[in-house]
Order: structure tokens, then sequence, then C-alpha cells
């Protein structure tokens, strides 16, 4: 490979690898013009194969450090169960076994897997967290590589990724789960960062009674109470620009807080427009049709 191709490549690569929509720094742009009345806190880090960004108004008497620590604490349970960036996570080790073997799976685990199969039968199967072999395939997620990028998979490699995506193969007995057809395999991105969001903030509400606070993670955002500036929260809408990075965000759009749902607000967002590989001209994106592949 010469290095032009390289350099081409590995931009594609980082567009793919970049935050999917909501970003903290959109959202202190709305806010940038107004000087801070309220004394707030910002916490940040990597999680579950992206990032997490929090804001919050520390309560008269309450240590940082140890909302630091819960917060640490309840991210890495939820990563070591459902994060298939993790080796020897629950979903990693389940998708490295074979038939008919179970493996004891948490709460958290057991939570996002029957919201999974809510959403999957309501969907008629066009949600269907067994896609993993399908994201594999095209080389999206933690499999991502530059060689990857070459070319599209071949229809005969869609068609055996495609032959395993089978929900029904994944059964649940209490806290033991199995499957019974080798190759399936469990992916709960599109409903893992979410769950991780309401838990933290259910850390924030209920264990350290924080009112004011932000938690975005990957895209997926709580909201409740009032902002560094006293306002409800606003949140900032990344414009679909094609090939854009990063750093190069422009905002499209502002979600404010309404105040009809209790001064609370919860967002999922995804970017197909910077989450994508393109082949000959044709953009491809993350979201994967598990019929088609």
């Amino acid at each position: 490979m010469t290095m032009t191709n390289l350099s081409q490549n590995s931009s594609k690569l980082t567009r793919m690898m970049g935050l999917t929509s909501v970003s903290t720094s959109c959202l202190l742009a709305l806010s940038a013009c107004q000087q801070p009345t309220a004394d707030f806190n910002t916490l940040s880090g990597e999680t579950m194969g992206t990032s997490y960004h929090i804001s919050y108004q520390l309560p008269d008497g309450t240590n940082e450090a140890a909302i630091q620590a819960s917060i640490d604490e309840r991210l890495q349970q939820i990563n070591d169960s459902m994060s298939t960036y993790i080796d020897d996570s629950t979903i990693s080790k389940f998708n490295r076994l074979a038939a008919n073997t179970p493996i004891t799976i948490d709460a958290d685990f057991s939570h996002v897997l029957e919201t999974s199969r809510q959403v999957y039968e309501q969907s008629g199967g066009a949600f269907d967290p067994t896609v993993m072999p399908l994201i594999d395939t095209w080389g999206f997620g933690s499999t991502m590589t530059v060689e990857r990028l070459q070319s599209p998979p071949s229809q005969a490699e869609i068609a055996q990724a495609k032959a395993l995506v089978d929900f029904k193969s994944v059964v649940q007995e209490g806290d033991s789960l199995y499957k019974t057809k080798d190759g399936v395999g469990l992916d709960f991105s599109a409903v893992a960062k979410g769950y991780g969001v309401d838990v933290i903030a259910d850390v924030l509400r209920q264990d350290y009674q924080i009112r004011n606070y932000m938690v975005e993670i990957g895209g997926e955002v709580a909201s409740s109470g009032v902002n560094a500036q006293t306002q409800p929260w606003q949140i900032a809408i990344d414009a679909p620009i094609e090939g854009s990075t990063v750093t190069e965000r422009q905002t499209i759009a502002a979600i404010r807080q309404p105040k009809s749902m209790g001064n609370k607000m919860h967002l999922a967002t995804s970017g197909n427009y910077r989450n994508s590989v393109i082949f000959d001209n044709k953009r491809y994106s993350h979201t994967i049709d598990p019929t088609t592949g």
C-alpha cells in the first residue's frame, strides 16, 4: 500500500471512529456567552468504546471524589458486562461460546437483553441485537481495521454472516444465558449506552440527591433541572455534514429541555454521516439492516 492510500484510509478510519452526534463542546458553545451563576463540576472519560461527559451541580457537603468513584464503579460494571471492546466481558465471552453452553449474566445484562427483546418484537425483527456477525463482517465496532476499508465484504461473506443473525436462538433461563446456534453473537451498542446514561443519572439523583445534571455517553443524553446559567439544558445537534470530523462540527439545532417533562429530558442520537465507510463513491453506514446485511 502506498503512503497516499494509507493516509486516505486512515482518514476514513478516523471518521468512522468519531463521536456520533451530541458533543459537550457543542453544548458548552451554546452558553459560552453567559457567565456561570452556579457551581458546576464536569467529568469526562472513556467507556463502552466511546466517551462520556457529565456536568452536575455539587450539593453542599457532598464529596466530589466519592461521586467520581461511584460513577467509575458503575461504568466499569457495565463495561465488564456488555462492552464488545473488552475481551473478557460477559458479552464477549458469550459471543465466543459454542452452542448450548451457558454463561451467568448479571442484572445489567439481563435488563438490556429484555429491553432489546421488547424492541425486537415491536419492530418485527428490524432491530436485532444478534447483528454482531454482520458488524464484524463490515468491520465496524471493535473489529474495525484499515485493511477492512480497502473493499466491501463480498455477497458470500454477507450471506454467511446474515445466516447467524437469529435472536430467537438466544435463550435466557434465570441468570443463565445460552445460544442454540454456533456463531451467534450479541451487540448491545444500540441500547447499552442509553442504559448507562440512565444508570449514572440514577447514581447522581438517588445516591447524592443531585437534581441539576447532564449525562452524555456517545450521543445518548439525560438531563435534569438547570445548567450553570440556571437555565434549562439545551443540547446541541450536529449538522449532518458528510465527511466532517469531530473537530469540524457545526450545530444544526438545539434541543431545549421542556418544562412539560418535569425539567427532565432523555435524548438518543446517531450519525450515519460520520460513522460510515465509502466504497466506489457509495456510502455504507454502521446502521445495518439484519434482513439484508
